[in-house]
């Protein structure tokens, strides 16, 4: 079995605790019925909680490419509309998240990042293509500390999954209103959060940036051009994520107020996919 060096670097680091008197019998106490819990909960499968709808109503999320700031009522019906939809099976309802580590890999040297969706057993996974100066490579970037590099046939196939799994339902969805559309295969996350995430990173260490699936409830046109020919294309019912900074703390994962974003046109598609 291959050694997990993230475990071995937390065993150590309690190790040193101990030598150093800083931790005694109590704390391990602590961390064993800490462990006990973890255990419980990787048994009842809900490792990645299933997302909280009225949680929302106190923060404020900015789409992400304009400066100005957006009333959180906008956000809000996003995450309801999405938790809402009929016959969505439950490892759809999950948030992702982009821990510190891989956020500083994806944005070396750029100022936005290409997500790509794709669809595994336990639901969605996040795709990346990093230029290494000479070829593609891919990756999933999500819930992990190192990326996870796979092959172009995996990205395909990842793609695929998603493309007949939860797209279907979300084509279903966003044909009620847009009888020739389809729904979200990839969007973009900017440098802003990014920004964010390093200035919060000296005050909380485990920092990651979350990831909620949403659905734009409002009408919002757009003018891009599509083979030479300027189209209007409007982004209600098309899936897209709000973005929260959180971070680790004991047993509990906490948002920091105001640094929400979403994602409003970089969807893609509409509706030309033939860079999605």
């Amino acid at each position: 079995m291959e050694e997990n060096q993230d475990l071995q670097d937390l065993l150590g680091r309690i190790h040193q605790l101990v030598n150093y008197n800083l931790i005694g019998i109590d704390d391990l106490n602590v961390i064993q019925t800490f462990c006990n819990k973890e255990k419980e909960r990787i048994e009842r499968g809900n490792v990645m909680e299933l997302i909280e709808k009225d949680k929302w109503k106190d923060y404020t999320v900015y789409a992400q490419q304009d400066t100005g700031k957006i009333h959180p009522e906008s956000a809000i019906p996003m995450i309801w509309e999405y938790v809402d939809l009929n016959n969505l099976n439950d490892k759809y309802r999950k948030r992702l998240e982009i821990s510190k580590s891989v956020a500083d890999d994806i944005f070396l040297n750029v100022s936005e990042v290409d997500i790509f969706l794709g669809e595994i057993n336990d639901g969605l996974i996040f795709m990346c293509k990093l230029n290494n100066g000479t070829s593609l490579e891919h990756y999933i970037v999500n819930n992990t500390l190192k990326k996870t590099p796979i092959s172009q046939q995996e990205f395909d196939t990842y793609k695929t999954n998603y493309e007949g799994g939860l797209k279907r339902e979300l084509d279903r969805y966003l044909q009620i209103d847009f009888a020739n559309s389809l729904s979200t295969k990839k969007f973009t996350v900017g440098d802003v959060l990014y920004k964010e995430l390093l200035r919060q990173f000296t005050v909380h260490s485990n920092i990651v940036i979350s990831f909620y699936p949403a659905i734009h409830v409002l009408d919002y046109l757009r003018i891009i051009n599509n083979g030479g020919v300027n189209v209007e294309v409007n982004y209600r019912r098309r899936l897209t994520f709000v973005m929260m900074l959180e971070y680790y703390s004991g047993a509990s994962r906490i948002e920091i107020p105001g640094s929400g974003v979403y994602d409003r046109n970089g969807l893609c598609p509409p509706p030309d996919d033939s860079n999605c």
